[in-house]
């Protein structure tokens, strides 16, 4: 409170010039103005994104870490590939994503995906072959089907590992996301507020980017949530 206070005076006395910086109050004041009519649909609109992209990419990224895991000739093969992948830029392939699936969330989905995935991918096969491998041969004397074996042994013993490239994952596709709203002007908050820092709206745009800080830590108390579950759980 005491910086916002300090903030508030540097703005109201000129120190700090409205078209950098806006006056917490009046922040706060298009906040409340604007949220049901523009930050709560454009907040829902990237919430939605971000969820479809981390479906996709706890899908593909277990599947695909599996198969490496599981084909440790493959795994090797691919790791370094997928490592030198994932510190590649690969928000800038949004061009690509824009001629297949046009100026649509589809697109911002897709390439959101197309970031996390990797270090689902990377974690999954890594916790994978932490797990004891006593646990699968028990699992395999019991003639457990490799399902099953997935299901209820391998899965909840590399867990932890699991979510971590999850937690890692999700951090690159709301970056992803929100990039990709603001570059392209895609509905959602990257789009509130680009339109607002193209209009000098100084206001309108700190009102999105305190949005965008409260959809972070919405996310964040839902992966603590989860992850507090899993642990009560094994």
């Amino acid at each position: 409170m005491l910086a916002l206070g300090v903030l508030e005076g540097l703005v109201r006395s000129s120190i700090l010039s409205e078209l950098f910086v806006a006056p917490p109050s009046a922040t706060f004041q298009a906040f409340g103005s604007t949220f049901l009519k523009g930050i709560l649909p454009a907040a829902g609109t990237t919430l939605a994104e971000i969820a479809v992209s981390l479906a996709l990419a706890i899908t593909f990224g277990l599947a695909a870490g599996y198969v490496l895991w599981r084909f440790s000739e493959l795994g090797q093969a691919y790791e370094v590939m997928l490592g030198a992948l994932f510190a590649a830029p690969t928000l800038l392939l949004y061009p690509i994503a824009l001629v297949f699936f046009g100026r649509t969330p589809t697109a911002v989905v897709v390439l959101a995906a197309s970031v996390g995935v990797i270090p689902v991918i990377l974690n999954t096969r890594s916790a994978l072959l932490r797990v004891n491998p006593v646990l699968i041969r028990v699992g395999r004397s019991m003639r457990l089907p490799d399902q099953r074996i997935f299901r209820s042994i391998l899965l909840p013993a590399a867990a932890p590992g699991i979510f971590s490239g999850l937690q890692l994952g999700l951090g690159y596709m709301f970056k992803a996301v929100l990039a990709m709203e603001f570059i392209v002007n895609i509905g959602g908050l990257g789009r509130l507020v680009a339109e607002a820092y193209d209009l000098l709206d100084t206001k309108e745009m700190y009102a999105g980017i305190m949005a965008v800080v409260l959809v972070a830590v919405l996310y964040v108390s839902f992966l603590t949530r989860m992850e507090r579950g899993l642990q009560r759980a094994r």
